[in-house]
């Protein structure tokens, strides 16, 4: 298996060729290959994750809702899948894959509910012809490099394979699954 980087809505090699190999912990066996990112690449998907934001942060809290339910619906309904997946990058215990996969389902489905109730707030001002208001508002793309030993289900916002412990499958091939089948091109 050969995993690439997803950018722009495209599974692209990384700009260098740099890659790695995904190792299974309990057998030493090479389970993959991934594109290995550097500057550039994280360059290139920043200046394409701005862009997409002026989309995405007009897309209403419900539509982003469902999009985050769709992504809870594909974990459960895919779950032995990943969970196996999982097993081989980490060594895990098969019931604790699961688990965890299990918690970024609800995780998804909680901050979807959630993200339709950010209200804002008025705060009372020294004037009675002024008011005061905040309003919650998306304000920016970030990209998150995962860190070995975080839990994977923290790790969903954008997938960067880590060059410290090469062991990341699931930040590769989980995107990849989700997309084909349940992420619209939202931006």
């Amino acid at each position: 298996m050969i995993a690439q980087q997803f950018i722009n809505g495209n599974w692209v090699a990384a700009i260098d060729n740099g890659s790695i190999e995904l190792i299974n912990p309990a057998t030493e066996e090479v389970i993959g290959i991934a594109s290995h990112a550097n500057g550039k690449d994280c360059t290139a998907a920043i200046d394409v994750a701005q862009e997409a934001f002026k989309t995405w942060s007009k897309t209403t809290a419900n539509v982003r809702a469902e999009i985050l339910k769709k992504a809870a619906n594909y974990l459960r309904e895919n779950i032995s899948t990943i969970a196996n997946d999982m097993v081989l990058e980490s060594g895990k215990p098969l019931a604790e894959a699961k688990g965890e996969w299990m918690v970024a389902a609800n995780l998804f489905e909680w901050y979807a509910e959630e993200g339709k109730r950010s209200y804002g707030k008025t705060i009372p001002t020294s004037r009675a012809d002024k008011r005061s208001y905040t309003i919650w508002q998306p304000m920016a793309a970030i990209i998150i490099r995962p860190v070995h030993g975080q839990p994977h289900w923290q790790q969903v916002v954008r997938w960067w394979p880590s060059h410290q412990k090469p062991r990341r499958l699931q930040v590769c091939i989980w995107p990849k699954r989700y997309r084909q089948q349940a992420y619209p091109m939202a931006y």
